[in-house]
């Protein structure tokens, strides 16, 4: 796709800074294939941007890619552009993920934990979920570890893969 066209596409950028995106890709692109992989695309924009790979990774899953998962030019200046003008999701991943020292949900409600289930990855600690967070009580009463839903689902696919 050439320049013009990209920069119809995407108005916000300006002639100069499509083609600083065209030959950031073409730098990355070094057997000349036209496309790149997701881990890539990921880890130089992560530099280039100064993004978490969180935020990175939550943008790129906006990105229309083909069956092949392959990022072509199209494709990079469309996350560059979703990760420059940032949605609330990536305002809050961007923030990270909040912490709680100590008790479970269940706990800090006066409540006592249910039995966890083992797809939520407890052992002997109450599961909970609430705001596309899932809380996991440990295995002692000081301990518990906390996962994105989106996470969960993303390391789901891949161990099912």
């Amino acid at each position: 796709m050439n320049v013009i066209k990209l920069q119809r596409k995407y108005p916000q950028f300006d002639q100069n800074e499509i083609f600083q995106l065209s030959n950031a890709f073409q730098n990355m692109d070094v057997d000349d294939k036209g496309y790149l992989d997701e881990a890539t695309v990921i880890k130089a924009t992560q530099n280039s941007e100064r993004q978490p790979y969180d935020v990175v990774r939550q943008a790129l899953k906006e990105v229309e890619l083909d069956s092949s998962r392959r990022v072509e030019l199209d494709d990079y200046v469309d996350l560059i552009s979703k990760l420059r003008a940032p949605s609330q999701a990536q305002k809050s991943m961007a923030t990270g993920p909040t912490r709680s020292r100590g008790l479970s949900n269940a706990q800090l409600q006066g409540q006592q934990p249910t039995p966890g289930h083992a797809s939520k990855g407890s052992i002997g600690g109450g599961a909970s979920t609430g705001g596309g967070r899932i809380h996991v009580g440990g295995a002692t009463a000081s301990s518990q570890h906390t996962i994105n839903e989106d996470e969960r689902e993303e390391f789901t696919r891949h161990i099912n893969a």
